[in-house]
């Protein structure tokens, strides 16, 4: 059991207080925080829609009040992704994260079939995290910034950066913001005034569903929404049928294709308009909330306006009955025929062929279709043969030249680490965990930078840049020039290194 938990910061992700209940209690190893926090091994881990919250409640001080429901609404990722679910998706949702589930939660909320990457790494806005350590003494990890398509503070008006701690493939490192984790730059002058326009606003309509406790509505009834809402500003028929062309052409005037990009959500006019012609389908499942933001943007209309509407007109239709031109058994002949005629095409072939009947058969008298239709050969397992040497040659190479490539960057040092390393030279780690590449798995082993000496790497480069600068210099304005804490020890490596260059 937890004797303690750390209070919970605004819009802080819960794997950020668990970091900073780690940092406290001096717990080392991943498996053994897991096993304290949440009394069981973990097999699945999402650091954005965290499961097994009953567990951890349980083994929370006896004192404490705070809820699953509490933690879940205010501390993860759920309100963003179930807002657009039904209500009775949403809710098995919720009970996946408080009992944990076999299911992978993010495939749950149809992250992963949606098309939108979420972040591979936390970000985090740099004053928030200047002014934390002024008015907390430490910070923390917020929910806002690791939404999809989140670039821009809305506080500070400033982008936020990419830290050095991944958070995919199932990895939680369980790291507070600190000298080591807030170590990646971004360039943002590509980002043109007119993309940041677009972005806060975006981010607004995010951190509006992010914190909001919506009445969920079922998927058609928000097609017909957006159909009502398009049909009011000319984008529709009185019918509700959409004027794909002209919506779409309207859409891209005003995101623009090169933004739509990095939203993930380029519109390909050659295929109907992509994503945008399948969004308002009730079959089309995959819909990210990011997508449903940009269209509120597009529409003009507040993220509550939807659920706090009550009744919706959308499409009207009418059913038409049409007799088949040909009997069934003409048909069944043709098909037959069809396939006689090509001994050993395979049903895809069969249906290039005469496609129009393909689908009169498949309509009519599936289950016949299937009987007498051959299907497509297995082929036989072709063997690879691999040579070990050669691939563990190559990847020792290509890591060493990565970890050299690091050493010698120019700017603020970075510590050299496996996943940097596999980030410098565009590796996956996944490719070198085979045990039949020795000398790369021993290299790996050893390949973590010690921390004292990257820190000295990072003091010299400190006292340089400074003396480049015409700064003066002394231990507490290189410590601040690099962003190192005020422990002791750090103190006295700067004091030491200082003596070192000055001889």
């Amino acid at each position: 059991m937890m004797n303690f938990i750390p209070t919970f910061y605004d819009d802080e992700l819960l794997v950020s207080a668990i970091s900073r209940y780690r940092m406290r209690s001096g717990i080392r190893s991943v498996k053994s925080l897991e096993y304290h926090v949440f009394g069981q091994k973990r097999m699945t881990k999402s650091a954005f829609l965290p499961i097994d919250i009953d567990g951890l409640c349980a083994n929370l001080p006896p004192n404490s009040k705070i809820t699953s429901d509490e933690l879940i609404q205010n501390h993860t990722l759920y309100p963003f992704y179930t807002a657009y679910l039904s209500d009775e998706k949403a809710k098995q949702v919720l009970e996946a994260m408080k009992k944990g589930s076999r299911t992978n939660i993010e495939n749950m909320v149809g992250i992963t079939a949606s098309g939108i990457k979420p972040s591979q790494f936390l970000k985090y806005c740099p004053t928030c995290v200047h002014d934390d350590y002024n008015t907390l003494g430490e910070s923390y990890w917020r929910r806002l910034p690791q939404l999809p398509g989140v670039f821009i503070c809305p506080k500070h008006k400033v982008f936020y950066k990419r830290s050095s701690v991944i958070m995919h493939d199932g990895r939680l490192s369980y790291v507070v913001p600190n000298e080591e984790s807030l170590n990646e730059e971004i360039d943002n002058a590509w980002f043109s005034n007119k993309w940041t326009r677009l972005n806060l606003e975006y981010v607004r309509y995010a951190e509006s569903l992010l914190n909001a406790t919506p009445e969920r509505k079922p998927s058609s009834f928000i097609v017909n929404y957006y159909v009502d809402q398009l049909r009011q500003k000319g984008f529709a028929s009185s019918n509700g049928n959409i004027y794909m062309k002209e919506f779409a052409e309207a859409f891209m005037d005003y995101f623009a294709a090169d933004y739509l990009d990095i939203m993930q959500s380029s519109i390909d006019e050659k295929d109907g308009a992509g994503w945008l012609g399948r969004f308002f389908r009730n079959n089309y499942k995959h819909k990210s909330p990011l997508r449903h933001l940009l269209i509120h943007q597009f529409l003009k209309l507040s993220v509550h306006n939807l659920f706090e509407t009550g009744s919706v007109q959308g499409r009207s239709s009418s059913t038409h009955y049409h007799e088949p031109k040909f009997s069934m058994e003409q048909r069944k002949r043709e098909w037959l025929n069809l396939i006689e005629a090509n001994p050993g095409a395979n049903r895809l072939e069969l249906k290039e062929k005469a496609k129009g009947l393909h689908t009169w058969i498949c309509k009519h008298d599936f289950a016949w279709y299937d009987q007498v239709t051959p299907r497509q050969q297995r082929r036989g397992t072709r063997s690879e043969s691999i040579d070990w040497q050669e691939k563990d040659d190559y990847y020792l190479k290509l890591i060493i030249q990565g970890e050299k490539a690091l050493m010698n960057k120019a700017g603020k040092p970075e510590r050299v680490t496996p996943n940097r390393v596999f980030q410098e030279v565009g590796l996956n780690r996944h490719s070198v965990r085979s045990p039949k590449l020795v000398k790369t798995q021993e290299h790996l082993t050893q390949l973590t930078e010690d921390l004292e000496h990257y820190r000295k790497r990072k003091i010299k480069w400190a006292i340089n840049d400074m003396k480049a600068n015409g700064l003066s210099i002394s231990v507490y304005k290189v410590r601040r020039h690099i962003g190192f804490g005020g422990e002791q020890e750090v103190k006295r490596l700067i004091q030491k290194t200082m003596n070192e260059i000055m001889i």
